[in-house]
């Protein structure tokens, strides 16, 4: 990616933080199997790091783009299905400011909003924990 990184991510445990013109060098350089471009952020995938990965994180584009560059049965999809208070709790525990939640719920939404209909993955896993005393106290106790 090249947004910035945010306090307690480590590059190349979280992503692989990059300046905006070394990522357009790897688009140059067809080395990427995907890519996104997000609040005027860049997102992709290394071709070496989708060959050496069991398990990787991407954006429901991203699923799409992979689908669309490998193929459907190079790859096992996995949603994971969660509630928009435990969105609001990760967002709170990673340090995002109000304003930055709120332009990430708006692009969740949108991003997700027909995913759950989709039925080409493998595994959907419902983390949705709507009514979650012990979340909420944990973020305004």
């Amino acid at each position: 990616t090249s947004r910035p990184i945010r306090p307690g991510e480590i590059d190349g445990i979280h992503y692989h933080f990059k300046s905006k013109e070394a990522f357009i060098k790897l688009l140059e350089d067809d080395a990427l199997i995907e890519h996104d471009v997000f609040n005027g952020w860049y997102y992709g995938l290394e071709k070496e790091e989708f060959e050496r990965s069991n398990i990787l994180v991407v954006t429901p584009r991203g699923v799409t783009n992979l689908i669309n560059k490998v193929g459907r049965d190079a790859i096992t999809i996995i949603y994971l299905d969660t509630s928009p208070i435990q969105r609001l709790v990760r967002a709170s525990f990673r340090g995002d400011k109000p304003n930055e939640m709120q332009r990430r719920f708006k692009a969740d939404e949108e991003d997700f909003e027909d995913f759950h209909k989709r039925e080409d993955w493998d595994v959907r896993i419902d983390c949705r924990i709507d009514d979650n005393y012990e979340l909420l106290s944990k973020l305004f106790g």
